[in-house]
């Protein structure tokens, strides 16, 4: 897929709103990069229509360094502060929480199709930071080394905090050997991370820091629940419904299309009994991403909806969205006492209309018809706004 595709926002109806957006890859200066990675691609850009401009020199090992170690403190405040948020049960991490612990119940109680606003003060399994994810797989976060506390290093710092918590790691992100606590961490809930526009340096650090998989392959979301099923994580019985976590904030619609087909049969079981495919239940996925309800509001035009490889409207009735958003606000302090720290201030942006999914199928029968697995959709199908459905 092309390096763009990863870019798409939906709109939504209603009262308009800042568009999330992505880092320019070509200019992260506009885009409030900075640093030594952030100057450096800028002036390429610079540099290739400006008359005797001067060469810029590459950076010295020493300059890479101490960029390295900047990016990973960046990171690591990012965590610290979503942690924060967290342990005080306020604030996007709070609400995040508590919405991926109420989809994870919601693939219990049948109730599809619904809306539904976490309150993480209210919600017992928040203060054991329990959630039950086995992996977590993270497509298309961007460059978070070209904007410091940026839309890519918050969803980066995020995933990091998901992975935490899945682990329930009483580990916390200040002094010690914080690569030690996350190679801990990737040993029991792995992630694997798959961007397109990885750079040598944040790949140094995905790997080596903060130790992730990367994927070297474009899969087109295609990656399946049992290419990389973990065994039984200690401490749990057979009938735990311990998840696979798609972790795709502003992806395209393509993307989530494809991760929809891959897992059609987990979400829509031949099998009508509770414990569903391999002794697991009917759906052991969860996706953080675009809203769903979003795009049947408005953005999907009558000829794109009968497009056979469009599976997103198909499981739309089956979708159980819990909102982690609020009311967005420019001041440091919101209107119930919430206060952002200067590392947390483009995190409206950052996850912007972004909701926890998860999928709850009433048993079929004469009166409920499970909708047909669309269509493979691949790259020798053509690509319409970079293989987008578009309105």
């Amino acid at each position: 897929m092309a390096e763009e595709e990863w870019t798409f926002v939906p709109p939504r109806k209603g009262p308009k709103r800042r568009p999330a957006r992505r880092p320019n890859a070509t200019n992260p200066q506009a885009a409030g990069g900075g640093g030594l990675y952030g100057a450096a691609r800028a002036s390429d850009v610079g540099r290739q229509g400006a008359e005797g401009a001067r060469d810029v020199h590459p950076p010295t090992e020493e300059e890479q360094r101490k960029e390295r170690e900047r990016i990973k403190g960046d990171v690591l405040e990012c965590l610290r502060a979503l942690e924060e948020q967290l342990q005080s049960r306020r604030g996007f991490a709070s609400r995040l929480l508590s919405a991926m612990a109420m989809a994870s119940e919601a693939t219990e109680d049948g109730d599809g199709g619904a809306t539904k606003t976490a309150n993480a003060a209210d919600h017992a399994t928040i203060a054991k930071c329990d959630l039950r994810i086995r992996e977590i797989v993270a497509y298309g976060i961007g460059n978070f080394a070209t904007g410091r506390y940026h839309a890519p290093m918050l969803q980066l710092a995020c995933l990091l905090l998901l992975r935490r918590c899945a682990c329930q790691s009483t580990h916390q992100t200040q002094g010690g050997n914080v690569s030690d606590a996350f190679e801990r961490e990737q040993r029991q809930v792995p992630i694997y991370y798959y961007e397109p526009c990885t750079l040598p340096v944040e790949k140094a650090l995905l790997e080596n820091v903060f130790h992730l998989t990367i994927l070297d392959t474009n899969e087109m979301g295609k990656r399946t629940v049992e290419s990389m099923r973990q065994p039984q994580k200690a401490g749990c019985t057979e009938g735990d419904a311990h998840h696979t976590l798609f972790y795709m904030p502003h992806c395209p619609m393509r993307l989530y299309c494809n991760v929809l087909w891959a897992h059609w049969d987990r979400i829509f079981p031949i099998t009508t009994s509770n414990d569903g495919v391999d002794g697991k239940r009917n759906n052991p996925i969860l996706i953080f991403g675009n809203s769903f309800g979003g795009y049947d509001e408005g953005l999907i035009s009558s000829e794109k909806r009968s497009d056979p490889t469009n599976g997103l409207l198909r499981v739309l009735p089956s979708a159980r969205e819990m909102t982690t958003n609020k009311t967005a606000s420019t001041s440091r302090r919101r209107s119930d006492g919430e206060i952002i720290p200067d590392s947390l201030r483009h995190l409206e942006m950052a996850f912007n209309d972004c909701n926890v999914i998860s999928f709850s199928v009433l048993p079929e029968d004469a009166e409920t018809r499970w909708p047909d697995r669309p269509e493979e959709w691949d790259a020798s199908r053509g690509t319409e706004e970079n293989g987008e459905l578009k309105a």
